[in-house]
């Protein structure tokens, strides 16, 4: 699934050196390999430890220890996985999305809230008009 670019927030934004400040990686990442060429793309690398546990073949499991940067896990808040979930549901996408994309989101949604002091108020919580309506149109 492709997803557009998220909209610069402070966190997100582009510096001088071209790094975003917290980038969330998921299995695809790690099990193709494309460590080398996310190493200049942030300043601190995230994921959930269910994403590092789903790396069990011999090949990806050596990219992931051979990373040329620190990986970092840590667990997403509650309120950040009722929030990413109920998105989910709003677009129509909860029953594509498994338990670890869901969580992986949520671990993007924690990181943007750290960066705001707690604060989530510049985050969207509901679909716009057009996207509720084309959700409601293909569920009927």
């Amino acid at each position: 699934m492709t997803e557009p670019a998220p909209t610069p927030t402070p966190s997100t934004t582009l510096g001088s050196d071209s790094k975003v400040r917290h980038l969330v990686l998921d299995t695809g990442a790690l099990i193709k390999g494309q460590g080398y060429s996310l190493a200049r793309m942030a300043e601190h690398f995230w994921t959930i430890p269910e994403v590092i546990a789903e790396v069990r073949d011999p090949r990806a499991r050596f990219h992931l220890d051979t990373l040329p940067f620190e990986l970092r896990t840590r667990e997403p808040t509650l309120e950040a996985c009722k929030a990413v979930a109920e998105f989910a549901r709003q677009t129509g996408d909860y029953s594509a999305l498994s338990k670890v994309d869901l969580r992986v989101l949520a671990l993007t949604y924690t990181l943007e809230a750290d960066e705001h002091g707690g604060k989530v108020g510049h985050l969207r919580t509901t679909t716009t008009t057009r996207m509720a309506a084309m959700v409601n149109a293909k569920a009927s």
